[in-house]
């Protein structure tokens, strides 16, 4: 199932990739990507994107389905079907 849903989240990237690295997520209900309230691609690495896909340390945690700029939110689906929503801080709070 696992291979099935990779297979088909590589192929349908329709957001902006610099976007989603360049903000800073903070949880706002569902699937939690790690442990704490926020996901922050930095130099650390402790967060990674690789195309849609969310990985922490190193392990695939979910698969981006949509990120809406207007709105400020991404929505993400782990590789069990739960779905997360995540706000951009920096933007939603202006």
């Amino acid at each position: 199932m696992i291979l099935f849903l990779g297979s088909v989240s590589c192929t349908r990237e329709t957001f902006d990739s610099s976007y989603v690295k360049s903000s800073l997520w903070a949880w706002d209900k569902g699937y939690r990507i790690g442990d704490g309230d926020f996901v922050e691609f930095d130099s650390s690495n402790f967060f990674f994107l690789s195309h849609d896909t969310i990985l922490r340390e190193g392990v695939p945690k979910c698969v981006i389905l949509e990120v809406n700029k207007k709105y400020f939110e991404m929505e993400v689906r782990s590789f069990s079907g739960e779905l997360g929503y995540y706000r951009n801080t920096a933007e939603s709070t202006q």
